[in-house]
This record gives C-alpha cells, structure tokens and sequence, in this order.
C-alpha cells in the first residue's frame, strides 16, 4: 500500500506544470537583438504600448516610423512601456541598442482621432512657411534643432495625403512669409542660418512645380512680418529687423511697422502707409471683403489691439481689440465672410510661459469678436490655418512641452 501511494505521489507531481528555461543564448551577445511583441499593434498619439525584446534593456531607444519615444518605462529585463510619441505615424516599430537595430515584421497603426488629418512627413519644425493654392495647402522651411530647412510639402485636401514638391531655391530659413495671386505663391525675408535676415523674394507656380526668383523687398530685411493679398496685390509689412551687431548669434533688432506693396504684373513693390499701431513682430492678419486686418503681436510689450486696411484710401482704422489675453504667434485666418484669430503664446506672466487654445470669430457686419469653438488641434503657438471651400484647416506649430508638432486638423467654428 506504500508503494501504490508512493507511485500515486510521483504521477501528480509529473503532472504538475513546469517552469519554463529561457534559452540560454538569448541574452548571449552572439544573438541578434529582436522584438519578441507589441501590445498591441495600433494606437493613438499619447497612448501606452508594451514593447518585448529578447535581451535584457540596457539604454534601448524606440522609434515609431523614425519618430523617438520620449516617455520610456522599463518594466522587467526585456520589457518596456511606451508611450506613442507626438508626430508618430503608421510604420515600422524600431528598438536600437548599443550596436543593434530590431525592427517589427508589420507596421504599427497609428489610429487618429476624429478631425485630425494626415501629418505633415517631413521632420517637425518650428516657424514654418505655409500658403494655399486652390484646395491644396503648402508648408516647408522652418528649423530643426539649429537646422534651417528648404524642403516643400503639399497636402491635397481632397484625398487627405502629403507629397514633397520642389525645394524652396533660396536659402534656407525661418519666419519668413508668403502670399498667393492667382495660382502662384510668393515667398520671401525671413531669418537664415547665419543669423541674418532677407530681403529676397521667390515665385512659386504650383502647375510646372518651379521658382523663379522675382524682385526683392524693398524695406530693410526682416523676419516674423505679416502679408496678405487685396486687389491681386501682395502686402507685406511689420516683422523684426536685424540688428547693428548679432547677440550670441542671432538677429534680434527692434520690431518696425512700415508697409510695401507687391504688384506681380511690374513685379515691383512700392512703399504704403505704415502700420498704425504700435511697430510689432509675430502679428497676425487676415482678409474680409477687400480689406485687411492686422493685430496681436509684440516688440516691448504684448498686444491685442487690432487694425483695418482699406487699400483704396491707403489708410488704417483701428477696430476692437481682440477679447482675451495679449499674445504672439497667433493664427489668423478667413472663410464665411468671418476672419479667425487664436491659440499662440499668451503674455508671459511671473508664472512662466502659457499658450492659448482658444478662437475668436470677427464680423465686419457687427465690429465685433465673438468666442467660437476651441480647435481639436489643442493648445499651440506659431500654428498654420486656413479656410479653404468652407472647412477650416489648423496645424503644425509649437505645443508647451513637447517641441515642434506636424499634425494637421479640421476645424469646424
């Protein structure tokens, strides 16, 4: 009877599950680094993923389609929590490590929320260049981490997709501006690498894909000014001028408020009225039955007073001042026979740096703002926006905390 209970025992115990023995090879430096899984494989911007490799972590980065994982957890020897970093889109999940590259056999699915659009795929920048030809939009230039850009991209709004076009020719730079006759762009000053700014101007013909460079500005070279288009004609005006002597590099000279004229038809510019308002940099403007409106903006102060143009007169009337908080950086826009104005840095106060989420709505009919939807896109500043066949379009930008954004939504006011 000992015996057969003694046998019973032993059968249990073979019965039991047993531990699993990892390989012994696998953390031997003679096996090639590997992604074991992803849970799960798709997911929105901000969202936690597990990631699994078959070697002990040891400084790994994570990279979703060439975008870096800044928010990394290790949660055990081969495992760590990601989280789904801004700009990220569908593609291939890398892990890099010392002297290794793994990367995932399937693409990961970057799901969108509703009324977010395709992003931007180039690199992130700050102070980007955009304009609108008919129902496409153009964006390129700007800087990256010191580095100024030239490369183009177009959005088609209909099929909701990016394609790169020609390189802007000139040199490479930020806060330069642009407008749009016709079918043809303009774009032109703006700060360069070598921390100075320009006065050329170059033409860009959306139906052979080329630039051509056309008269240069006139007024002193400058970045961060403002332009818009009334009558065919291209305004450009305000904007920081260099300085007599560079500061660690960079232009950094007072704000002016003289404005020229741009006839593409001469291609000649001449001297206007000057901005009424206080000289002022990183203003915004936007355009409503032949005439203009500029506002917001800084050079000592902050401001929030805005302005009308009426080309006939070549004058300037100061209208209601935006509602809300001084501010920089701020968009403006028109559709509906309505202009848009928000988001950009608010006045900076003893509590440090904040940047706005909200919108405002003018009417010319009223004179007045009136506060309408904040934009899906969130908080931001140095954005792009457009109204193109009644549909708003806001994106790219700067967002507090983490760096330049190459999203792209739909806004509905």
């Amino acid at each position: 009877m000992f015996a057969s209970v003694l046998l019973t025992a032993c059968s249990k115990k073979n019965e039991d599950p047993q531990p699993v023995t990892a390989n012994p090879t696998t953390d031997n430096n003679s096996v090639a680094l590997s992604i074991i899984s992803i849970e799960p494989m798709k997911g929105k911007v901000g969202e936690q993923i597990k990631i699994t490799i078959n070697k002990k972590v040891n400084g790994a980065k994570v990279f979703f389609n060439n975008t870096l994982v800044k928010d990394m957890t290790t949660n055990g020897d081969k495992l760590v929590t990601v989280t789904i970093p801004d700009n990220a889109t569908t593609g291939k999940v890398v892990v890099k490590q010392e002297t290794e590259t793994a990367t995932s056999t399937t693409d990961f699915e970057i799901t969108r929320p509703a009324n977010q659009l395709a992003s931007l795929p180039g690199e992130a920048r700050s102070n980007v260049t955009t304009f609108a030809i008919d129902d496409k939009i153009y964006a390129g230039m700007g800087k990256v981490s010191g580095n100024y850009l030239k490369d183009f991209w177009v959005y088609d709004t209909g099929n909701d997709t990016w394609a790169q076009v020609a390189n802007f020719p000139g040199e490479s730079r930020t806060s330069a501006v642009s407008f749009v006759i016709g079918t043809k762009a303009y774009v032109g000053t703006g700060k360069g690498s070598k921390g100075k700014s320009y006065t050329d101007f170059w033409e860009y013909d959306a139906s052979n894909d080329q630039w051509n460079q056309v008269a240069g500005f006139p007024g002193k070279a400058r970045n961060q000014a403002v332009s818009f288009v009334l009558n065919g004609q291209g305004y450009v005006g305000t904007g920081r001028i260099d300085a007599a002597t560079l500061v660690n590099g960079e232009v950094n000279g007072p704000a002016t408020k003289d404005f020229w004229k741009y006839d593409p038809t001469s291609d000649k510019w001449i001297q206007v009225a000057d901005f009424k308002g206080t000289e002022r940099y990183s203003a915004t403007s936007f355009t409503i039955d032949n005439k203009a409106y500029v506002g917001t903006g800084r050079s000592h102060d902050f401001y929030k007073d805005f302005w009308e143009y009426d080309p006939i007169l070549d004058q300037w009337t100061q209208i209601a001042d935006l509602p809300g908080k001084t501010r920089i950086g701020a968009v403006g826009f028109s559709f509906n026979s309505k202009g848009y104005v928000g988001l950009g840095i608010d006045d900076l106060s003893a509590a440090g740096t904040t940047y706005a989420d909200d919108m405002w709505a003018y009417a010319p009919a009223t004179k007045q703002w009136v506060s309408t939807n904040k934009p899906k896109s969130g908080a931001r500043a140095y954005a792009t926006a457009f109204g193109i066949n009644s549909i708003g379009y806001i994106g790219l930008g700067d967002k507090l905390g983490k760096g330049s954004s190459l999203e792209l939504w739909k806004y509905t006011p």
